[in-house]
């Protein structure tokens, strides 16, 4: 792999990093709405950085959850939990950041805390492979 594309791995991954911290704080404040955001966003980054790794071009938040699946689920390489992750966490965000008179819930969240640090865990011994 070249520097640059190696340099813009470890950027996407930093930011994951950053975003999961991030929701960690939320969370022990019980800020479910900014738990769901700071919980997509590490998804996003870890899934960019694959892309990144792998040279898959993508613009959109649609087209991640689009790429993923056509490059990923499909030919078996991820299991398709992570792209049902993907896209409940999607709509969460969606929901909570963009939504009149809406608070999430513990209940909503709180399950995925976890399988968002599966995933992470998942993607970064992918790029190291």
């Amino acid at each position: 792999m070249s520097n640059v594309k190696q340099d813009l791995v470890d950027f996407r991954l930093a930011r994951a990093t950053e975003s999961f911290k991030m929701a960690s704080l939320a969370l022990e404040q019980k800020y479910w709405n900014a738990v769901a955001s700071e919980l997509y966003y590490t998804c996003y980054y870890l899934v960019i950085a694959l892309f990144a790794k792998n040279d898959i071009k993508t613009s959109t938040h649609s087209g991640i959850r689009t790429e993923l699946g056509l490059k990923f689920i499909k030919k078996g390489t991820l299991d398709v939990k992570w792209g049902r992750l993907i896209s409940a966490l999607f709509n969460l965000r969606q929901k909570g950041d963009y939504g009149d008179f809406v608070f999430l819930t513990e209940e909503e969240i709180l399950p995925l805390v976890n399988e968002v640090g599966d995933f992470d865990i998942l993607i970064r011994k992918m790029l190291q492979d």
